[in-house]
């Protein structure tokens, strides 16, 4: 009997086995696209992680992690969030129970509260590395500006593949997404500029010059296209598969956290309607609260040990009769350690 270990393989059979699933599919080959959340959701998993990925990887921490990736990319609800873990949980039951997968990777899948999130992030070194591995290793230039240009601005994927010239004020060296100050906005309506980080500018720049009325990275078709050849250089340099590449964006707030920025500023920067998203990453590293104690160790004048305390002044009479006191208590002891006998 053959062994499922790709996601795809699971979905695949229960499209194939399940009575409502099959139901569901022909329906819509008819035309009939109500109450089709299946398809929907399954549709958003393949994209997000793609029918190679493997059954082991879906634990309980990962599958928390894809939530709010989805969550974050597609501005879902919380209501709609709660679909990924609920159909993911039916692939995954099904397919063990047809004895179609060894065991479930998990224990239960929940809606996590926005605090308990554990967030997968890169330091500066790694996405350094990751950009050179893509420029020496796989000669991808394309790819290795993408990466760089995701984690000094802090946009998510569909937003970056989006992103056209126009879009780009290299006068003012901003980034406007989501809209542009001349009235073009989206159907969200919740555009934002983010300034262009001195790192990536000149990429940008010399981009814009190739494609002045173009989108800046037309190299990449899909965003699936992107994600494969970002897992190929994530694999290379042994990342753990909970690196993907939202983590990017992960990375870029953790940055901005570290380097002291508010709050409400990183909000904006992100353009996360809600403070509750953003304060996740307020708890992420550590380095600045090893920041904050140093800040307030500089501030507090620590006593030196080495300076002998100014005895209080006392009446020379009783100093010299406690002191003769001292002297009584210790001939005592003193007479009485002699009279004893050893055992």
């Amino acid at each position: 009997m053959e062994t499922f270990t790709k996601l795809g393989q699971c979905i695949d059979f229960t499209y194939k086995t399940r009575d409502a699933w099959i139901r569901e599919r022909q329906r819509m080959a008819k035309g009939d696209t109500t109450n089709c959340c299946a398809s929907i959701v399954v549709g958003h998993l393949l994209n997000a992680r793609g029918a190679s990925f493997p059954i082991r990887n879906l634990d309980e921490e990962h599958v928390s992690e894809l939530m709010y990736e989805l969550e974050d990319e597609r501005d879902w609800s919380p209501r709609t969030t709660n679909m990924i873990p609920k159909y993911l949980n039916t692939i995954l039951t099904h397919c063990w129970q047809k004895r179609k997968i060894n065991a479930l990777p998990y224990r239960h899948y929940d809606k996590r509260k926005v605090s308990e999130r554990r967030i997968n992030w890169f330091t500066t070194d790694d996405v350094e590395n990751l950009y050179f591995t893509c420029l020496s290793v796989f000669k991808r230039q394309d790819v290795a500006e993408n990466i760089l240009v995701a984690a000094y601005c802090g946009a998510r994927q569909t937003e970056i593949l989006k992103l056209t010239t126009q879009d780009v004020d290299l006068g003012r060296r901003l980034f406007h997404f989501g809209g542009r100050p001349d009235g073009h906005v989206t159907k969200a309506g919740n555009w934002r500029e983010v300034p262009i980080h001195d790192r990536i500018f000149d990429i940008v720049a010399r981009r814009c010059q190739e494609s002045p009325s173009g989108r800046l990275f037309s190299d990449f078709k899909s965003a699936k296209q992107l994600r494969d050849q970002f897992n190929r250089v994530r694999d290379y340099l042994k990342f753990e598969s909970c690196y993907v590449y939202h983590c990017l964006r992960h990375s870029f707030a953790t940055w901005q956290n570290d380097a002291g920025t508010p709050v409400v500023t990183i909000q904006a920067l992100l353009g996360h309607k809600h403070i509750e998203s953003t304060m996740i990453y307020t708890k992420v590293s550590s380095k600045s609260k090893q920041d904050a104690m140093d800040r307030m160790g500089a501030q507090i004048l620590v006593p030196d040990r080495t300076i002998q305390p100014i005895a209080p002044a006392v009446d020379p009479l009783l100093w010299e009769q406690f002191l003769q006191f001292q002297a009584f208590q210790q001939t005592s002891r003193m007479s009485q350690l002699g009279v004893l006998e050893p055992v």
